[in-house]
């Protein structure tokens, strides 16, 4: 998909229509709060989500540039006629990948990812060691327990 990506910005920019002026800009605004945030601060991916768009138009430019070129020399050369073959196994082993990749991978960094591990723990000895009074927030008798466990 980056490949088709490249091929249709570079086209884009080679070209230089006012649609390709519009979702330039628009990739460019949209990468901002991305380019902008800290990522360890709060890390999310749906920042990324407003620039799919103008990600989806230069693979499209990408797909059509590439099919129009092949199309005008297919008559000199037999073997770029299967050029769109080519560009649908290209997608089929990205899409291959990328289901292997979630599957295989991320699928268990999901489970873990929403599980609190040693109930707050983590928290509590932050506030500790910061010398944060826990008495200023609502907590439940068993988390006071395990403050208090934690505490020296």
């Amino acid at each position: 998909m980056l490949t088709l990506f490249l091929a249709g910005l570079i086209y884009g920019l080679k070209k230089r229509n006012a649609t390709s002026n519009v979702f330039l800009a628009y990739l460019v605004l949209a990468l901002f709060p991305t380019l902008l945030t800290y990522p360890h601060e709060n890390p999310n991916m749906l920042r990324t989500v407003t620039a799919l768009p103008s990600i989806i138009y230069f693979c499209g430019l990408g797909i059509a540039h590439i099919l129009e070129a092949g199309s005008r020399v297919k008559r000199k050369y037999s073997f770029l006629a299967y050029i769109p073959l080519c560009i649908v196994a290209l997608v089929v082993i990205s899409a291959t990948f990328d289901i292997y990749t979630y599957f295989r991978y991320q699928s268990t960094v999901m489970n873990e990812s929403f599980e609190v591990k040693d109930g707050f723990a983590g928290v509590y000895t932050f506030m500790h060691a910061r010398k944060i009074p826990i008495s200023k927030f609502r907590v439940s008798e068993t988390d006071m327990r395990l403050y208090r466990k934690l505490s020296p």
